[in-house]
């Protein structure tokens, strides 16, 4: 593995780390897509620097083929991917604004409110014609009910993962070719 290819996944999380905590608290739509749209070509950034830098060394090909099935497999990952890919290549929205809703029981001292949030819609890939929806598992669990469509949740697992998948890959820095 190439330690610039670690460094410059690092960097992408960064970027990702940023436009995903920017996705938390109010904005408008507009200020939600662009947000949106730009941590899923960070978190996809990150994810191809790990690949370029696994190319050169047979052991980290196959480290990396076993991942990549893996992220090829899993219906969030893959959902993110194609998310993003429907992002730059077509015109659909990525999400939509779902009702209010109103807090059944809020903490003493807060009113029940109705707010409205962006929930993630099916995506496709206008190449293939292939459909995505919203994810319901992640690495073979299955997500919580509330969990499913919203994309600051979706976000956060997809942090998780690629985190991991880095940390991993710095494993394989500076290991001899076989």
């Amino acid at each position: 593995m190439k330690r610039e290819a670690v460094d410059k996944a690092k960097k992408r999380m960064k970027d990702a780390l940023d436009y995903f905590m920017a996705l938390d608290g109010e904005m408008t739509y507009e200020q939600f897509e662009q947000r949106w749209s730009s941590f899923l070509n960070a978190i996809n950034r990150a994810f191809l620097a790990i690949e370029a830098g696994a190319r050169d060394n047979a052991r980290t090909r196959t480290w990396w083929s076993k991942k990549k099935h893996e992220w090829k497999k899993d219906p969030l990952l893959q959902y993110l991917h194609q998310a993003r890919n429907a992002d730059e290549h077509g015109l659909e929205p990525l999400s939509k604004m779902a009702p209010g809703y109103f807090t059944a029981n809020p903490p003493p001292g807060i009113n029940p409110k109705s707010v409205s949030h962006p929930r993630l819609v099916p995506v496709r890939n206008d190449r293939f014609g292939d459909v995505f929806d919203p994810p319901v598992e992640h690495l073979g669990q299955n997500l919580h009910p509330e969990e499913i469509g919203l994309p600051w949740d979706a976000a956060a697992m997809a942090m998780g993962y690629h985190s991991r998948l880095i940390i991993e890959a710095e494993t394989y820095i500076d290991q001899p070719f076989p």
